[in-house]
């Protein structure tokens, strides 16, 4: 993301600084992101039976979005469901066998290679009794998937598929995007060099020290200021060797959905009188 930044001198700002009313205030354009955004994705192989949602509006999460065909997994787990019930069966003999044979054993009329015979079998018993029940979970898991859920809260995209369209796990296919807009981000660049003259206007000693000092505003391209205040969240890890700047992340309520992603605002960033040194 490209985003051009204004030309406002920081060195103009900290000479002014000297001044009582001189703002310490450098301008950025900027451009509104999601806050966040999450892919909704299906977990098993399967036919897309229903889709709940038509895009734009608000999910919360753990709604219903869309519907897998169920039928193949249902009678996965019915049939998990006998193996398991087999399995049981064949554990209870063996546990009677096994219990018969030790009290033989006990009372001198059976034989220690039919007892151990009898134990070796009841354990071989228990542990497919264990599988079976694994299978067992593994096959409910895998039907309470063809419920695909969202995540998150927040605004839903139009659907990515249509009903009746067989989507695959391994293929990563996107079902929609769930973006929260409130709170929300905008992005600016920042020149290092106007960085650095920050870090010393407002005697930081590292860049998140800077940002618990910084006060951002944001003018809308009518001209009119936003209402809310917001913060720098972080910076990116590295500069863009064509513009020597870094990207930063600002955080700002949004709560009546005015900032709307890929919106160019104008970003207003001071530093108060009461925080510096």
């Amino acid at each position: 993301m490209r985003l051009a930044f204004a030309a406002v001198s920081v060195a103009a700002l900290i000479d002014g600084a000297a001044a009582d009313a001189a703002p310490r205030v450098l301008a950025f354009e900027g451009t509104v992101v999601p806050s966040r955004t999450v892919v909704v994705a299906n977990h098993v192989n399967g036919v897309v039976e229903d889709l709940r949602f038509s895009g734009g509006e608000d999910v919360a999460a753990g709604d219903i979005l869309a519907l897998i065909d169920p039928a193949e997994f249902e009678i996965a787990l019915r049939a998990a469901k006998a193996a398991l019930a087999e399995a049981e069966a064949v554990l209870r003999l063996a546990e009677d066998d096994a219990a018969r044979q030790t009290q033989l054993l006990s009372r001198g009329t059976g034989s220690r290679v039919a007892t151990l015979r009898a134990e070796v079998a009841r354990d071989t018993a228990l542990a497919l009794r264990d599988k079976r029940r694994a299978e067992e979970d593994a096959a409910a898991l895998a039907l309470s998937r063809t419920q695909v859920s969202a995540p998150i809260d927040g605004a839903i995209s139009p659907p990515r598929v249509t009903e009746g369209a067989f989507v695959e796990a391994k293929a990563g296919t996107a079902l929609a995007e769930i973006v929260v807009l409130d709170p929300i981000r905008v992005a600016y660049r920042v020149p290092y060099a106007d960085r650095t003259r920050a870090l010393a206007l407002a005697g930081a000693a590292d860049p998140a020290e800077l940002f618990e000092r910084i006060r951002l505003d944001i003018t809308l391209p009518s001209g009119a200021r936003y209402p809310h205040a917001g913060r720098p969240l972080f910076e990116s890890a590295a500069i863009d060797p064509s513009t020597d700047a870094l990207t930063v992340w600002g955080l700002f309520a949004n709560p009546n959905r005015t900032l709307v992603p890929g919106l160019a605002v104008t970003v207003h960033a001071s530093i108060p009188e009461e925080t510096l040194p």
